[in-house]
């Protein structure tokens, strides 16, 4: 069903005609046409093309003042950003409400990083012995320390192996056991033992935050952090060409379905702050088909001081897209391989 309605239009409208074009019949008092569906698999705002294509194929603009992309360039920037802006918001939202009802977990770090997950059944962890929930707390003679500079100190050292075998101290049931374990290589200069490792800490009992400016000042300080360690973990995947860490939509689906199990709402909550946090970093990438994308082509338009060809700025997207599904079907792929390979 269709609901007829006058939107919020924040920079106002240049002429008084209704924009109709594509369904006269399901356009709203300005021409904002609102839509409930049966299977609500996304939500996605779509604005009217400036552009009509004549019967040789040929592209011609609409000089309407109140398409989006006749609009000045500062208030195109402020539409596509507003995604972003919304994850931003919606992330702080998520924080304060932690804060407020729950409190936020202080995290405590103990020695050594915990095995969580194999990435390879048949890699050199597996085969060497490993099991998951192993606490490792050495690697050849380096001490893996408390904090959370750990993690990536485990990495770094299986990373700089080259291919040699390493020794592995590890607890298990409070017994220490040697292992050797000889990385395979990845992608591009990287090694691996095909193990997915975390950090070895746990979190004390959550006190809520009852002074509402203390609140707001923790949710804001929470919700930067969150987008710092998003960034840093991106930006670090793609310089290192390392991306065993980054999930696919299923395992993304697993990891909130065991936080809903073992510790409720909170940490779901928690849980949809760090995906709101992901798409909003992800979707301010200068990559085309993005928001970002979206930007560094206005960008282009405003110094190059005209706008682009009809049809270009679609072509780049449409390629850009395209690639992009390709990377989500893949990361869908391998997120089944592990699933499979269990049954």
């Amino acid at each position: 069903s269709y609901k007829q309605s006058e939107g919020l239009q924040l920079f106002g409208r240049e002429t008084a005609q209704t924009d109709a074009r594509s369904n006269p019949e399901k356009s709203g008092k300005d021409g904002v046409e609102y839509a409930v569906r049966l299977i609500p698999i996304g939500g996605y705002v779509s604005f009217p093309v400036n552009t009509d294509q004549k019967e040789d194929g040929t592209l011609i603009e609409d000089n309407d003042p109140d398409l989006l992309q006749n609009r000045p360039a500062n208030q195109r920037a402020v539409v596509i950003s507003a995604g972003i802006i919304a994850n931003l918001i919606l992330t702080w939202f998520c924080m304060f409400a932690i804060v407020t009802n729950q409190g936020l977990p202080k995290t405590n770090f103990s020695p050594g990083v915990v095995l969580t997950s194999f990435t390879d059944l048949n890699g050199p962890a597996y085969t060497a012995g490993f099991k998951p929930k192993d606490r490792l707390l050495e690697i050849d003679g380096f001490a893996l320390r408390a904090g959370e500079d750990a993690l990536s100190s485990a990495v770094s050292k299986i990373k700089a192996s080259n291919g040699r075998p390493i020794n592995v101290s590890i607890e298990r049931d409070g017994n220490i056991i040697e292992k050797v374990v000889q990385p395979t290589k990845q992608s591009g200069p990287n090694y691996s033992i095909g193990v997915k490792l975390t950090a070895n800490s746990f979190r004390s009992e959550r006190v809520p935050e009852k002074n509402p400016l203390k609140a707001a000042q923790r949710a804001t300080e929470e919700s930067a952090h969150l987008v710092q360690i998003t960034w840093n973990g991106l930006t670090k995947a793609v310089l290192t060409r390392d991306y065993q860490n980054l999930e696919g939509p299923i395992a993304v689906v697993q990891q909130g379905a065991e936080l809903a199990r073992d510790d409720g709402l909170p940490s779901l909550v928690q849980f949809a702050a760090i995906i709101s946090v992901n798409l909003a970093v992800i979707n301010s990438l200068p990559i085309p088909g993005l928001d970002g994308g979206q930007m560094m082509l206005l960008l282009f338009e405003s110094i190059n001081g005209k706008k682009m060809k009809p049809g270009v700025a679609d072509t780049i997207n449409g390629v850009a897209i395209l690639v992009l599904v390709s990377v989500g079907v893949s990361s869908i792929v391998r997120d089944l391989i592990p699933i499979f390979s269990s049954i």
